[in-house]
């Protein structure tokens, strides 16, 4: 069943992002893998000084024309385009996993069959 699980996250990596974003915004687990959208940049730069965010894109791996960025380990910005998305989530997949269904009633899951396939694994598991 976990497989199957893997299959579908890997499968949609906007479900994915989703994911992470969710579980980020729970715990901060995996803030340096949380992506957001290039459109909604201004916004989260909300609040830093213009030398903050010139800093952290010059000390980063920043592209404006990238469809999502992140914040690496150093908090300074990378940027990431589409069809690099699964490159990104890899060395991760199976934390994502562990966090989704150790989290899984506090997560919002919009895909049937994964929120299917979680349920009833944590239903065997008890």
């Amino acid at each position: 069943m976990l497989s199957k699980i893997e299959k579908i996250l890997r499968s949609d990596m906007h479900l994915t992002m989703d994911i992470v974003g969710q579980l980020n915004s729970l715990n901060g687990s995996f803030e340096t893998y949380a992506l957001y959208d290039m459109d909604d940049f201004d916004t989260i730069m909300e609040g830093y000084t213009p030398t903050e965010v010139v800093q952290r894109t010059f000390f980063g791996d920043f592209n404006p024309n990238g469809d999502y960025f992140f914040f690496n380990g150093y908090a300074n910005l990378e940027s990431i385009y589409e069809w690099e998305m699964e490159d990104h989530f890899e060395p991760i997949i199976d934390e994502i996993i562990d966090s989704m269904l150790y989290h899984y009633d506090d997560l919002y899951i919009d895909n049937n069959e994964l929120n299917d396939l979680a349920g009833r694994y944590l239903d065997e598991m008890k």
